[in-house]
C-alpha cells in the first residue's frame, strides 16, 4: 500500500496559552493515521507536551519524539494510529502557558498499529539549526522534520542524498525578547527495498535552536518464493527434508525469537555502547540462541525479518539523557529507537526495524548507548516494565 498524504493543517498561538487547537478542513478518515508536529517555547522552566487528543479522545496519541533543550525550543511528535472517522479537531495541552506552533497530517497507508520507527534530534545555539545525524530511512515512509529557533528560521535542507523536502507554511511565535518558526514535512516514495538517510537543517538568527526528524512507515509485505528440486534429481528422503519441509515449516513459525529481561538488572555505561541482554527466554524454536543471559540470536535460514525492541530503565541521574537502542548484525548496524529519560521517573524507548538476512547464521545483538549522561542507568525488570526483544519471519527472499 502507497503511504499518501491526505490533509494538513497548521496553528499557532502567539498569546500565551496552555492549549493549541488545531482544525482540520474535512473530517478524518476511520483507520487513517495522524501525526502531530509541535514547537513550543517559554521563558523559562521545564515545559513538555502533556497529551494530544482528536475530537476530545486521546484515543491511541503516543509521544513518538521529542528533543528537549536546556533552553530554547522544545520539540515533540506524537502519533494516532487507527483514527476514528469524522473529526476535525485536535488539541494539543501544554505543562505550562507557552506559545507553540503545531502541524497536523493525516496520513494513510501506514501501520495501523502504529508506524513510528525512528527518529534523530539535536539542539544547540547559533546560527545553522539541524536534527542531527540522520538515520536510515525504509522506503514507502512519510518523514516529518521541525526546525526552530530564534528570530528567522530560513531552509529547509537536505544535506545527505539531496532529497527537497516539501515544507508547510513557517509559522511564527513570540515570548518575551526570543522568536521562532516551524516548517517542514515530506513523503518519501522509494522501493520497499531502497533506504534513504534524512537531515533536516537550515538557518536562524543567532541563540537557541532545535530540530526534530521522525519517520513512519507502511507496512511490509514479503515476496514468499517456494524452493525448486533440481532437474533430474531423484528425490530422497533427506533432499526433500532440506529443500521442502525445513523452508515450509520455517516458513510457518512467524515467531523466531522472543526474550525478556526479567531477573537481573544491566547496567548501561554513560559512555559507548552497552550490549543487553536477556535472561529469559520465552520463544526460540529454530534454538538461534545458545545461553541465557542471551545477548545475541543467530537465525538459520535467509529472508526478511523483523526485529522489534523495548528498553525500559529506572530513575535516570539527571533530566538530560536520551537513550538510544541499535541493532547490529552482520547486515550492518542501525539505531531503531530513540527518547528522552525523565529525572522523576524511569523511560521506556522502542523500535523495529525489519532486516533481510541473506547469509545463515547471520548474528543479531541488540546495543544501547546514552547521551548527556552524568552518570550509568539500570535497565528496570518491574513486571510489565521489563526489556523484551521479538524477531519475526516475514518470508524468504524472492
Amino acid at each position: 500500500m502507497t503511504v499518501q498524504l491526505v490533509q494538513h493543517a497548521q496553528h499557532a498561538i502567539t498569546t500565551a496559552a496552555t492549549t493549541c487547537t488545531v482544525t482540520l478542513g474535512a473530517g478524518t478518515t476511520a483507520g487513517n493515521t495522524l501525526i502531530v508536529a509541535v514547537a513550543y517555547y517559554t521563558s523559562g522552566g521545564s515545559i513538555t507536551v502533556t497529551g494530544v487528543t482528536l475530537g476530545g479522545s486521546a484515543g491511541n496519541f503516543v509521544q513518538r519524539a521529542t528533543e528537549t533543550p536546556s533552553g530554547g525550543p522544545y520539540l515533540a511528535v506524537w502519533e494516532n494510529y487507527s483514527i476514528p472517522g469524522g473529526q476535525t479537531s485536535v488539541v494539543v495541552t501544554l505543562s505550562v502557558s507557552g506559545y507553540a506552533a503545531v502541524d497536523v497530517y493525516e496520513v494513510s497507508g501506514l501501520i495501523p498499529t502504529g508506524a513510528w520507527i525512528r527518529s534523530a534530534g539535536d539542539s544547540g545555539s547559533g546560527t545553522a539549526w539541524t536534527s542531527g545525524t540522520g538515520y536510515p530511512q525504509p522506503g514507502n515512509t512519510f518523514t516529518v522534520a521541525i526546525g526552530a529557533g530564534p528570530v528567522t528560521v530560513a531552509g529547509p535542507s537536505t544535506t545527505v542524498d539531496l532529497i527537497p523536502w516539501t515544507s508547510s507554511a513557517v509559522q511564527t511565535w513570540n515570548a518575551s525578547s526570543a522568536s521562532g518558526e516551524v516548517s517542514g514535512y515530506m513523503i518519501a516514495y522509494q522501493p520497499e527495498t531502497a533506504t534513504r538517510l534524512f537531515t533536516y537543517s537550515g538557518t536562524c538568527g543567532s541563540g537557541d535552536w532545535a530540530g526534530l526528524v521522525a519517520s513512519f512507515e507502511a507496512p511490509f509485505v514479503p515476496v514468499l518464493t517456494l524452493p525448486a528440486l533440481t532437474a533430474g534429481v531423484t528425490p530422497s528422503q533427506g533432499y526433500m527434508t532440506s529443500q521442502l519441509v525445513q523452508p515450509l515449516s520455517f516458513g510457518q513459525q512467524k515467531m523466531v525469537f522472543r526474550a525478556i529481561c526479567a531477573t537481573t538488572t544491566q547496567t548501561i555505561a554513560s559512555s559507548g555502547f552497552t550490549l543487553l541482554s536477556f535472561d529469559t527466554i520465552l520463544e526460540d524454536p529454530w534454538m538461534g540462541s545458545t545461553n541465557s543471559p542471551e545477548s545475541v540470536w543467530a537465525n538459520t535460514y535467509s529472508g526478511f525479518f523483523q526485529i522489534c525492541l523495548s528498553v525500559y530503565t529506572q530513575t535516570p541521574p539527571n533530566a538530560n539523557i536520551t537513550l538510544q537502542i541499535w541493532i547490529t548484525s552482520d547486515v550492518g548496524s542501525t539505531q531503531v529507537g530513540a527518547a528522552a529519560l525523565p529525572a522523576s521517573a524511569g523511560g521506556c524507548v522502542q523500535g523495529s526495524i525489519w532486516y533481510e538476512m541473506s547469509q545463515i547464521d547471520d548474528v543479531v545483538g541488540v546495543y544501547a548507548s546514552l547521551q548527556n549522561a552524568s552518570g550509568d542507568v539500570t535497565t528496570s525488570i518491574t513486571p510489565g516494565q521489563q526489556s523484551s526483544i521479538e524477531i519475526l519471519y516475514l518470508g524468504a527472499i524472492g
